[in-house]
C-alpha cells in the first residue's frame, strides 16, 4: 500500500480530518493533502511528528510502503 493510503487510513482510524492532523502535527494542510494523494513524501523529522500524533511508530507508518509489490527487500545479514 502506498504511503499516502497508509497515512489516510491511520488518520481516519485516529478520527482526524486532514485539517485536524495538520494542526496537531503543526504542518500545512496542503502538505497532508500532497502526501495522501501521493504527490510528495514527508521528510524524516515530519514522519516522527505524524507518528506521534497518530499514536503509531514510524515503522508502522511506513510498514505498508515497504511491503508494496515491486519493492526490493534485502535479507538481514
Amino acid at each position: 500500500m502506498p504511503f499516502g493510503n497508509t497515512l489516510s487510513r491511520l488518520r481516519k482510524q485516529a478520527g482526524l480530518t486532514q485539517t485536524a492532523l495538520a494542526k496537531k502535527a503543526r504542518l500545512s494542510l496542503r502538505s497532508i493533502q500532497n502526501w495522501e494523494q501521493g504527490h510528495r513524501v514527508p521528510r524524516v523529522h515530519t514522519l516522527i511528528a505524524l507518528a506521534r500524533v497518530l499514536g503509531v511508530t514510524v515503522d508502522e507508518l511506513l510498514a505498508d510502503e515497504a511491503r508494496a509489490p515491486g519493492k526490493i527487500r534485502r535479507k538481514a545479514d
